[in-house]
């Protein structure tokens, strides 16, 4: 996997899986497929200044707190295709980011993966799918989109 922060044309900050594509007939990238993505919502605690003496004021580091948010939350699927010039600017998570990052993505796979035994005894793993039909229960609703919400601290 190569989780990266991406900005985006739109101005959004995310954070996805991110796969280059590449054409081979013309052996160029044409865009990426980010999977997972989520958008990065954070607030600067503190702000540096620059005083009139040119020195800098508010300490040497600005902790920030930041909050996910799905990108694309009306979508049947969590990968998607961006093209190459969607994405301004890639690079790495910071360390505090990242772990929570994998924390929502893992939690999110937990929940929308299911295992059910048919007939004949195969097991059929889905994503995000009801598989109560395949095991001869009445369906249940569908639960809404889920809208994965984690906020942290970073210094």
């Amino acid at each position: 996997m190569s989780i990266k922060v991406c900005l985006l044309r739109t101005g959004e900050t995310i954070i996805g899986n991110l796969k280059e594509v590449i054409d081979n007939a013309e052996n160029r990238s044409i865009g990426y497929r980010v999977e997972h993505p989520y958008v990065i919502d954070y607030k600067f605690e503190q702000k540096l200044t620059l005083t009139e003496g040119n020195q800098v004021d508010g300490g040497t580091e600005t902790p920030a707190t930041f909050a996910f948010r799905s990108w694309g939350p009306l979508a049947a699927g969590r990968e998607f295709n961006f093209e190459y010039d969607f994405i301004d600017v890639i690079y790495e998570p910071h360390a505090a980011v990242l772990e929570s990052y994998n924390t929502i993505v893992n939690h999110y796979i937990d929940e929308h993966t299911t295992s059910a035994v048919a007939g004949g005894g195969k097991t059929i793993t889905t994503k995000g799918v009801d598989v109560s039909a395949l095991q001869g229960d009445t369906p249940s609703a569908q639960p809404n989109p889920e809208q994965l919400y984690n906020t942290a601290t970073a210094e």
